[in-house]
């Protein structure tokens, strides 16, 4: 749409526009199939090139907490801060505990400060398709 072109030419978006109820689907959702889980973490580094490259190494983590990349969307502003969203097949109360776990973790809050991130900034959400 027209709003959505305005919104992202400047930059500006809201978890809500893009968590809100019919903005984000799947194929298997609209089969029958178990709703997939959404998770939402915003992020702010140094040197986003820096940062993807440690990230990238720590893969198994992340699968390991049963979570693969759905993507990364990056302020029009600033490129060091972005949102990553992954999937999960999880339950929300099982990907949110997940999540809180890892980012408890204080050997990935050393990674990641390590890799350049705003740990006090760290944010996340989580939603089901």
């Amino acid at each position: 749409s027209i709003a959505s072109a305005q919104r992202q030419a400047r930059g500006l978006f809201s978890l809500y526009e893009l968590a809100a109820p019919g903005r984000i689907s799947s194929d298997h959702a609209n089969l029958g199939a178990r709703a997939m889980t959404k998770i939402f973490t915003a992020h702010k580094v140094q040197d986003y090139d820096s940062w993807k490259s440690k990230y990238d190494a720590d893969t198994e983590r992340r699968q390991a907490a049963g979570f693969h990349e759905g993507g990364h969307f990056h302020s029009a502003a600033d490129r060091n801060r972005f949102f990553i969203v992954w999937d999960s097949d999880l339950s929300m109360v099982e990907a949110k505990a997940n999540v809180s776990a890892m980012y408890s973790n204080p050997e990935l809050l050393t990674l990641m400060e390590e890799a350049g991130v705003d740990t006090d900034a760290i944010q996340f959400w989580v939603s089901e398709d």
